[in-house]
């Protein structure tokens, strides 16, 4: 393994920024956040925690259905991720949790089995307010995710982002994050899970013990 600098479980965070964990109290917040945007407002983050054939985010009733299995998961207990807040406003969002509770990456061929007997949360999912971006966000929510992970027990924490930025790359492509955003923050590229719009994406890990 590759020396690690400890910036993804003990840097600073950019003033303004909070993070917390989704509760139920603060369900609102998750909604509030989650209709700033089309995508997470109809997929509400299900996709990587159900099998692709019982997924779907066309239509109302599919959307419906995703918003009720999140509110579901939250009101059993589950903390399905993160919120950062700005004065008080809740602007980015940032989907973790033990792998074992995503379906899909539990079953996915590309990633495979974790790399050793670890208990290891995965980084799944990314989302900012679009006026929020380029404020430094994201690098808090993965710095407060991998603390997080680690306060309950994790031995790793994984990502999937993409390689680089493609010139054919939108924002929503990218909702992984980029390779370069994890590296600086001390993860290490530990395989190569698929494609998003022709840019491979990685796996990347972090060791915390």
């Amino acid at each position: 393994m590759p020396d690690q600098p400890q910036d993804a479980a003990s840097g600073g965070r950019p003033d303004g920024i909070e993070i917390r964990p989704v509760t139920l109290e603060r369900w609102d917040d998750m909604v509030a956040l989650f209709e700033t945007s089309p995508v997470t407002s109809s997929c509400w983050c299900m996709s990587p925690r159900v099998r692709a054939s019982e997924f779907s985010r066309f239509g109302a009733a599919a959307r419906q259905r995703n918003r009720e299995m999140m509110h579901g998961l939250v009101a059993a207990g589950t903390t399905p991720g993160l919120l950062a807040y700005i004065d008080g406003r809740p602007v980015g969002w940032i989907s973790a949790g033990p792998r074992e509770e995503f379906a899909r990456l539990r079953r996915s061929r590309k990633t495979g089995p974790p790399a050793d007997d670890r208990p290891v949360w995965s980084i799944v999912c990314f989302y900012t307010e679009r006026a929020y971006r380029r404020q430094g966000i994201t690098r808090a929510l993965i710095q407060a995710a991998v603390q997080h992970a680690a306060d309950h027990g994790a031995g790793a924490v994984e990502a999937q982002p993409v390689a680089r930025w493609g010139e054919t790359m939108l924002s929503g492509h990218a909702y992984g994050g980029t390779a370069s955003t994890f590296r600086e923050l001390g993860f290490y590229e530990v395989g190569v899970s698929g494609r998003a719009r022709g840019e491979a994406r990685v796996v990347m890990r972090y060791n915390l013990r």
